[in-house]
């Protein structure tokens, strides 16, 4: 995991840091948040997390519903 301060200063130093984002981006960098949310239509929008930490199974599907649980508990804390 990344501390927020070496993240932001990371994307700092990207082409993207400091532009314009587009108004549909709900949830980005801005928050220090672990998920982003992107607004697709009125009633629509995408949440986007890479948050998780690797399970330690050996079993598929042990491994889906670990990271699964740990994606959703990342957005759960967002709000």
């Amino acid at each position: 995991k990344i501390a927020p301060a070496m993240l932001t200063e990371i994307l700092r130093r990207t082409a993207v840091a400091g532009g314009p984002m587009p108004p549909e981006l709900l949830v980005g960098t801005e928050t220090a948040d672990d998920a982003a949310v992107y607004q697709v239509s009125e009633d629509v929008a995408v949440v986007a997390t890479t948050d998780f930490f690797t399970p330690m199974v050996d079993d598929a599907f042990d491994f889906g519903r670990i990271a699964a649980t740990n994606a959703v508990s990342d957005v759960y804390a967002m709000g």
